[in-house]
């Protein structure tokens, strides 16, 4: 009863661990607070056998670490495994439960996600006392990571790392041997690659390992040897991440390009717009002009020609009534003609005299009459006839 209780206990550990070190893996480039190594006889040995269980510690660096820990086996070509390995950093244990000719990468991290660093040596499983820790692997998995270099990677050359299966997101752990600092990425979702620029320190080696969001690793052969310069700042360099084929990291040229295009693009656009407001200025200018010349403005002191006042007149005579009398008047002339059987006439037309004969009046100056507008007249041009 107390073995199945302490089973259980400590795949529920097991499971814990995993999550917390996939949680962690959302910080990039993990800063190494303190450090870990084996103590005992699996201090002096890179030998490990199956199923063994060695003693390590945790010692403080910067700061302790903060429990409990975890010890992340990364299996070359093979599957990473995360193992609870205690809450006492002086007393902490872990058990080898890779099968036998594994190669190993090693390293601790804190209940944070805090890396201890990756131990320097290359582990390689040996034949132990038992297998019976080892768990059941398939020959196939679903979940794979693979890389486009697997041997050598120089200094600023592109890793490319490409994951099929699982449960995206993505994390990818990048851990160089004996480094201080373990880079962590959680892609987008849709993200299915990854493209890392290699600023490891030549002559070491290096291991990506790829988890899902269930906290599964991925199997694959994401494993080299680091070369090159010295000088890792790779300038121009960016790390990216994508969906579909695999991509390359793009460089400070190509980014000089994009930012020309914009620059371009953003000119060409500032011209026609400005163009185009200048067309519309013009435009309207034009029209307005036409306008004003298809309707002209009126003055008001316009005096129209003779002609025009005369066709006006002949075509609509006004007749304009007195008391008794009735004249007409021609626009022309601005005269006045009597009816027959007028006693008296305006200036200009013929007069009965008392003794019956007709005196002429003299004819009214025509320079002195002012033309008058077309009709009709207003009533203050009628006279009284008597």
């Amino acid at each position: 009863m107390d073995m199945v209780s302490s089973s259980s206990r400590y795949r529920t550990l097991l499971v814990l661990g995993g999550v917390l070190l996939l949680a962690a893996q959302v910080v990039d480039a993990q800063e190494q607070v303190f450090e870990w190594g084996f103590t005992g006889d699996g201090a002096v040995s890179t030998s490990l056998p199956a199923c063994s269980t060695l003693a390590l510690e945790a010692d403080a660096r910067a700061a302790n670490g903060t429990p409990p820990y975890y010890m992340t086996a990364f299996a070359v070509h093979g599957t990473p495994l995360t193992s609870f390995v205690g809450t006492d950093e002086n007393n902490l244990s872990w058990t080898v439960r890779h099968p036998v000719g594994a190669q190993l990468v090693l390293g601790v991290v804190d209940s944070k996600g805090i890396s201890g660093g990756i131990d320097s040596p290359l582990y390689t499983v040996v034949e132990g006392s038992s297998s019976d820790c080892i768990p059941a692997t398939s020959s196939e998995s679903s979940f794979t990571i693979t890389a486009n270099v697997t041997d050598e990677l120089s200094t600023c050359q592109p890793w490319g790392l490409t994951m099929q299966g699982g449960t995206p997101p993505y994390t990818i752990t990048i851990a160089p041997m004996n480094g201080a600092n373990v880079t962590n990425s959680t892609l987008r979702t849709a993200d299915t690659w990854y493209t890392w620029i290699n600023r490891a320190t030549p002559g070491s080696h290096l291991i990506a390992a790829a988890s899902d969001s269930k906290g599964r690793w991925a199997t694959g052969d994401a494993f080299v040897v680091t070369k090159g310069s010295q000088d890792t700042d790779c300038a121009g360099l960016v790390t990216t991440s994508g969906s579909g084929s695999a991509g390359t990291a793009p460089t400070q040229h190509s980014n000089s390009h994009k930012h020309i295009g914009i620059i371009v693009g953003a000119t060409l656009g500032g011209v026609l717009l400005v163009g185009a407001l200048i067309f519309a200025v013009v435009f309207r200018r034009r029209l307005m002009h036409r306008q004003r010349q298809t309707s002209p403005e009126i003055d008001p002191f316009f005096n129209p020609p003779s002609s025009v006042m005369a066709r006006n007149a002949s075509s609509a005579p006004l007749v304009i009534s007195g008391d008794s009398k009735s004249r007409t008047a021609t626009a022309s002339t601005g005269r006045s003609e009597f009816e027959a059987g007028s006693s008296s006439s305006p200036c200009g037309s013929p007069m009965a005299s008392p003794g019956g004969s007709t005196v002429p009046l003299p004819p009214m100056h025509e320079q002195h009459i002012p033309n008058l507008p077309p009709p009709p007249y207003p009533k203050f041009f009628a006279h009284d006839a008597s």
